[in-house]
């Protein structure tokens, strides 16, 4: 109190931006941890985990992007209401905001980096997943089909239709693999297997 209002005013906005550094270093060790995680865990957990750090991240920004001007006009202006001149301190308090608003911006950039990775590998793995359920289909169509047929109450060749036909139940049986070979060796002479 014995430096005049404007020191305490300066103390007061110094305690409050100084505040501010802690909730960025946790915000920082957040998305640190989602970085470490976006390789190995679950992919719903960590959509989850990069919604909430971008919500942090940008509720911060809000709060800081607005004190960038103040701090500027209180660092250029003399106030005759603060009693002495307090340009050096309130443009050490800009210093801190801008360096604040970068490290801001920096991990803005990360964040949505981390999401443009966790929405690649989740596309990604649904097509992996796609990929092999489709090869799946691909080899048990023609078997379905083939037994659809033979499964009719009509007389077809080969004569499966009896009962203790165990000739004509080999040959489609070795059909139904040969077929089977067919389809596997195509699909690894494409490169899909």
């Amino acid at each position: 109190m014995g430096h005049g209002s404007g020191f305490l005013f300066y103390r007061i906005i110094d305690s409050l931006v100084d505040y501010c550094f802690p909730i960025i270093n946790k915000i920082i060790d957040n998305i640190e941890k989602v970085e470490d995680r976006v390789f190995s865990a679950p992919v719903p957990q960590t959509v989850q985990e990069i919604m909430v750090v971008r919500r942090d991240l940008l509720s911060l920004r809000r709060i800081v992007r607005p004190e960038i001007p103040v701090m500027r006009a209180l660092e250029l202006k003399e106030r005759p209401f603060l009693g002495e001149d307090l340009g050096v301190y309130f443009g050490d308090l800009g210093d801190h905001i801008n360096k604040m608003w970068n490290t801001l911006e920096e991990y803005k950039d990360i964040v949505e980096s981390l999401s443009d990775t966790s929405n690649w590998l989740t596309s990604h793995r649904m097509q992996e997943i796609v990929r092999v359920l489709t090869i799946f289909m691909a080899v048990v169509m023609p078997l379905t089909f083939i037994t659809g047929f033979y499964g009719m109450n009509i007389r077809l060749p080969l004569g499966v239709e009896g009962q203790g036909n165990w000739v004509g139940f080999a040959i489609l049986l070795a059909l139904m693999g040969v077929v089977t070979a067919g389809i596997l060796v195509f699909f690894r002479r494409k490169g899909w297997l």
